[in-house]
C-alpha cells in the first residue's frame, strides 16, 4: 500500500499489486532490486498497454455505476407511483 491506506494501487483496492510490501504477507521489505520485474526500466505511469488497461478498467466501473444509477432511478420512480 503505497499510503498504507488500504486503497492499494492506483486507488484499485487491496491486494491488486505484485505483492511486493508487507500486506502480502512477506514480513518484510518488497523482492528487491532487480528481482522480478526488472530494474525499474519503466519511464512513468499511464503510458504503453497498462493505459489502455486503466481505460478498460475505468469504463467499465462508468458503466456499473451508470447501470446502478439507471437502476436506482427506476426504483425510485416505482416508489413514486405507489
Amino acid at each position: 500500500m503505497p499510503l498504507k491506506d488500504g486503497t492499494g494501487p492506483n486507488g484499485q483496492g487491496s491486494r491488486t499489486g505484485r505483492g511486493a510490501g508487507n500486506c502480502a504477507g512477506q514480513g518484510g521489505a518488497g523482492r528487491g532490486l532487480g528481482q522480478g520485474r526488472g530494474f525499474g526500466n519503466r519511464r512513468g505511469r499511464g503510458t504503453g498497454s497498462n493505459n489502455t488497461q486503466d481505460n478498460s478498467w475505468l469504463q467499465n466501473q462508468l458503466n456499473n455505476l451508470q447501470a446502478a444509477i439507471q437502476k436506482l432511478t427506476e426504483r425510485l420512480d416505482g416508489t413514486k407511483k405507489e
